[in-house]
């Protein structure tokens, strides 16, 4: 994978995400399937990140609640995954830029 930072968004496998997200036209579906599959873990970090973003602007918070909790499960298991966190120059900051994205999703619920 290739990344250029340790925000969920800034890396190849996030901008894979985006092609596919703006390619359908749905991104509601794109990120379920995305959180379905198991997808690359860059992937699935993208797809949490948007589904907070579009969480905040949405009337019904029940629409999103099992996304949410999906994402959150699976954040999880990636900040406590040393492997993955070892694919990072500095994989502390790494856990801890996941941490973040973790609360944000927390605040969604």
């Amino acid at each position: 994978m290739g990344a250029w930072g340790y925000k969920p968004c800034e890396n190849d496998d996030a901008g894979d995400f985006f092609c596919t997200l703006t390619e359908n036209g749905d991104a509601v579906r794109t990120i379920a399937k995305t959180l379905k599959n198991g997808s690359e873990d860059g992937q699935i970090r993208a797809a949490a990140h948007i589904l907070a973003i579009i969480r905040k602007y949405v009337a019904d918070p029940d629409l999103y609640a099992k996304h949410i909790s999906k994402s959150i499960q699976m954040l999880k298991s990636l900040a406590n995954d040393d492997e993955y966190l070892n694919d990072w120059d500095h994989p502390a900051d790494a856990k801890r830029a996941i941490q973040r994205e973790l609360r944000a999703l927390k605040r969604c619920k």
